[in-house]
Order: structure tokens, then C-alpha cells, then sequence
């Protein structure tokens, strides 16, 4: 049940007056943390639209980021099918745990939520200027220049994946990653991986190879021909020669 202020009276506070709420990131779905409300905390939450909470241990309400400024937006506040306990999505200004953590369960963006901030950060990198971010410069170009890009990262990590190499693998999906929503960290790197490096050689030389591969595709040559009169190059041979670097 969504909760609005008329469904107040139909929550089960426990004999304290509290009732057990459960914060959640609004995009990526990670659990933030866990803290109690009673009836004036919600009131107040549902009015200012950011959470407040009654701390048990100072025996008073308190506005969650009220001194750091870290404060929780509140996008929907939902009861459980037992109506004892709260369920708050929302938008966090910064980190959320006192010790400076994202979350008080540890640090965020492992698992499947990991996929939900990738495509929020995507959102926000698709209004900002192609100039500024590589990000809204692929997307402007169109789907079939996504799809390519998309196509050789994909590429790349499943070539990673035949070495049995976990850290190739890592590098090479936060490098598939960082191709369309910027630098997102994996929680266990320490330092970013190679593909973070300034490229821009790397750019130009994948470029120049491209460049090379279409226009030795579109030359109207004449194949040599074996003794059983068949092309002594496939079409894979061609695809897939590069030139010296």
C-alpha cells in the first residue's frame, strides 16, 4: 500500500509507538539503511517529502542529513501486506551511513542494482553536450553506432572470458561500462584499469584500422585464384587482417 497521510491510523505502531522502516535507493534498488519512525516522524516525512526518523537513543525526531546535509529524498513510502513496516525509496544527497559509507550495510554498487545506476547515470549523461561527455556524443550519432560500440565491447569481454583471467575480465567489463556511462568503480579495484587511461592514440589507431578494413573491403581487386580455382582469401581473412603497426 502506498502510503499517504489518511493511512496513518491503519499502520501497527509497536508498544513503543515506532514502526520498523526500511530505506531503499530509488534506482538501484540497494538497501541504504534501517531506522525507526513513529507517527509525528511520518507525519513529517510525508509533509517535508525527505525522511525523518525518531532516534531511540536520544529519544527524539531527527531529519536524516539535518547536520551533514546528506539527506534522503523521498520518492514513495509503501507499508507491507502486515502493515508493520515501512518501506521509503529514495534518492540520497550523499553517503548515507555516519561512517562515511554509501550504505550502513558497506559500501554500494555491487549486484543487479549495479544495472539500474548504470542506466541512471546513462540518463544523465544523454543530456549533457557531446563535446563535454563521449557518452552523449555516441548517443547522438544514432542506435547503430550504440549497437557497434556495444558489439565491440561485448567482444572484447567474451575474449577475456577464454583466458580464465578474473582481472581481464573485471577490466574489460568496467571497461564495456565505461563506454556508455562514464567511470563507474567496481567495488573491488583498487585502481582503475587501463582503458581509463588517457587513449586518445588508442582512439585514433582503432579508427585508422576501421578506416583501412572498409576501404580494403570496398577495392575492386582481383583475387588470386588457387589451383582448384578457389580464392586463396576468405571473406573472414579479409575481416579479420590488420595492417602493421
Amino acid at each position: 500500500m502506498t502510503l499517504q497521510e489518511n493511512h496513518i491510523d491503519s499502520l501497527k505502531f509497536d508498544a513503543a509507538g515506532l514502526i520498523t522502516t526500511v530505506v531503499q535507493h530509488a534506482h538501484s534498488g540497494e538497501v541504504l539503511m534501517v531506522a525507526w519512525m513513529n507517527r509525528d516522524a511520518l507525519a513529517l516525512t510525508l509533509q517535508r517529502q525527505r525522511l525523518v526518523f525518531w532516534s531511540r537513543s536520544r529519544q527524539q525526531l531527527w531529519e536524516k542529513g539535518e547536520t551533514s546535509g546528506n539527506t534522503l529524498t523521498l520518492v514513495s513510502l509503501t507499508a507491507d501486506c502486515d502493515h508493520d513496516t515501512l518501506l521509503a525509496r529514495a534518492l540520497p544527497a550523499g553517503p548515507v551511513c555516519h561512517t562515511g559509507s554509501a550504505t550502513c550495510f558497506g559500501e554500494a554498487g555491487s549486484g543487479v542494482g549495479f544495472l539500474a545506476n548504470l542506466q541512471h547515470i546513462i540518463a544523465q549523461r544523454a543530456s549533457e553536450s557531446p563535446e563535454s561527455s563521449y557518452t552523449a556524443k555516441l548517443l547522438a550519432a544514432g542506435t547503430q553506432r550504440v549497437a557497434q560500440k556495444v558489439g565491440e565491447e561485448g567482444v572484447e569481454l567474451a575474449l577475456a572470458a577464454t583466458t580464465n583471467d578474473r582481472q581481464k575480465i573485471i577490466d574489460s567489463r568496467t571497461c564495456s561500462t565505461s563506454s556508455l556511462g562514464g567511470r563507474v568503480n567496481h567495488p573491488n579495484r583498487a585502481t582503475p584499469p587501463s582503458c581509463w587511461r588517457p587513449a586518445r592514440s588508442a582512439w585514433r589507431k582503432r579508427s585508422e584500422k576501421r578506416a583501412w578494413s572498409s576501404r580494403l573491403l570496398q577495392r575492386r581487386t582481383t583475387v588470386k585464384k588457387s589451383s582448384t580455382n578457389q580464392p586463396i582469401f576468405s571473406i573472414t581473412h579479409l575481416c579479420c587482417f590488420e595492417p602493421k603497426t
